[in-house]
């Protein structure tokens, strides 16, 4: 009886994560930036807690810059490189209308409802995952 119970348990919490998984993993995320050309700049709307973008680093596989969290003063052990790893709204507008391919992923933990303001100028829809949203400055075949 004890083992039934357990493995009826199991089954529920395995099912709970496949079901939650697009809501907290990087790997949605970095499948529909898959989809975009390989010269797509990714940048990443850094929390505070910038770090959190590992995973996406680690499942997109691509260079990602960091968006500056407003008031962003940057740690001393990251002296001398800084300057390829985050980039201020500024450059981040700059790159926008350059006509160069970019892709935003915002802030995890920033709820939205609705991307607008997310990009400095405008947007396509790329994807949605919780409160994740992937905009980008060009169209993508096939995204909503």
């Amino acid at each position: 009886m004890l083992a039934a119970t357990g493995a009826a348990g199991a089954a529920v919490v395995v099912r709970a994560e496949v079901v939650v998984g697009p809501l907290f993993s990087w790997q949605p995320v970095a499948a529909a930036l898959a989809t975009t050309p390989a010269g797509t700049d990714v940048v990443f709307e850094a929390p505070e807690e910038y770090q959190i973008v590992g995973g996406l680093a680690f499942y997109a596989r691509r260079r990602i810059t960091l968006l500056e969290p407003p008031g962003f003063v940057p740690p001393t052990y990251l002296a001398g490189q800084t300057d390829d790893m985050f980039v201020s709204r500024t450059e981040l507008a700059r790159r926008w209308s350059s006509g160069r391919p970019v892709a935003l992923v915002s802030d995890p933990q920033r709820r939205r409802d609705d991307p607008t303001g997310l990009a400095p100028g405008p947007f396509h829809v790329l994807a949605r995952f919780g409160d994740r949203w992937v905009v980008t400055n060009f169209p993508v075949p096939g995204a909503p």
